[in-house]
């Protein structure tokens, strides 16, 4: 099941979520009544769904892997902001197919000014598409 410690840092930077009603920016996160409720607008309307009818839309580390060794894609400007552990961690995420708890304790291990951009750029850095709790960007 998706908890707020997996969405609430993807907060600021406008993440996506698919919806009962589409795909919309998500706006916020109510815990009231031992659950997750998520808002989000559509249309002007202000809507909200619990977390069991929404997922994040994510990107997973093979997204960052095929960027970085495809320069067609002009993604090198992004690798500028990570340093030379981080790319080498994700490439061995990637090329190891490392998911569950290896994946988290590889990413608890990079530099926090590192794991804002991955969140930035919403790469699913807590293995949630693996576990269908998040759509694939």
């Amino acid at each position: 099941m998706i908890e707020l410690q997996h969405l609430a840092p993807y907060l600021p930077y406008g993440l996506k979520i698919e919806t009962p009603d589409g795909v919309s920016e998500l706006k916020g996160i109510d815990t009231a009544h031992n659950s997750i409720l998520l808002y989000y607008w559509i249309g002007g309307d202000r809507h909200s769904a619990f977390t069991i009818d929404c997922k994040p839309i994510l990107r997973p580390f093979s997204d960052l892997e095929n960027e970085f060794f495809n320069s067609e894609k002009g993604f090198y400007e992004f690798y500028g902001f990570l340093n030379d552990w981080v790319i080498e961690t994700v490439d061995k995420i990637c090329r190891n197919k490392i998911g569950g708890e290896e994946l988290k304790e590889l990413i608890d291990e990079i530099p926090y000014s590192d794991t804002q951009v991955l969140l930035k750029w919403h790469f699913d850095i807590y293995g949630l598409i693996e576990k269908g709790l998040a759509v694939k960007y």
